[in-house]
């Protein structure tokens, strides 16, 4: 059954990261004339395929994805938050197993301040990519080819580190590899 369930995962991950790279090719495909909406369609489109997919491996991996805690957890690792880094804002010590009793521990108005910063975290995750890429994305047709890379390499990286975080019934604080 963990062979089925690791199989799904994995094309859960590969399917996610053709859909991001489709969506950010199409979205970088006009460059700077088109980039009013299409910076933002790419950002939205991009958080729905990451919490889609991080939400599908939480409920693969046995977490209850109804309970608030775990979805703050799966928000903030489908943004690109690592496990440790996810632990941190919760104020939990990293180094330490941490099983999904722990995670409901954390009162409820912590969690909604976390959701406000990982929402900040979000803008300025996103708008603080390297120069090149940036300015690549502004050429018509090459903004295509870069976007979809970036988004596809993002959502693998994401999909994979998600995975291991969330794998049996405590949170993962090592990087992966």
């Amino acid at each position: 059954m963990k062979d089925d369930i690791d199989a799904v995962v994995a094309r859960l991950i590969k399917e996610s990261v053709a859909a991001a790279g489709t969506q950010g090719f199409v979205t970088g495909l006009g460059g700077l004339l088109t980039a009013g909406v299409t910076i933002p369609a790419n950002v939205a489109a991009s958080l729905a395929i990451n919490m889609r997919m991080a939400g599908s491996i939480a409920h693969l991996r046995g977490w209850d994805i109804r309970d608030p805690h775990v979805r703050t957890v799966v928000m903030m690792l489908a943004i690109g938050m690592s496990a440790q880094n996810v632990l941190a804002a919760f104020g939990v010590k990293v180094g330490q197993k941490l099983g999904e009793q722990m995670i409901k521990k954390i009162p409820i108005a912590v969690l909604r301040a976390i959701n406000k910063k990982v929402g900040f975290f979000l803008v300025t995750k996103h708008g603080t990519k390297r120069a090149t890429i940036t300015l690549a994305k502004g050429i018509p047709i090459l903004g295509g080819l870069v976007g979809g890379a970036v988004d596809a390499g993002a959502t693998a990286v994401i999909g994979r580190a998600t995975d291991k975080a969330l794998r049996g019934d405590t949170l993962q604080t090592e990087e992966p590899k």
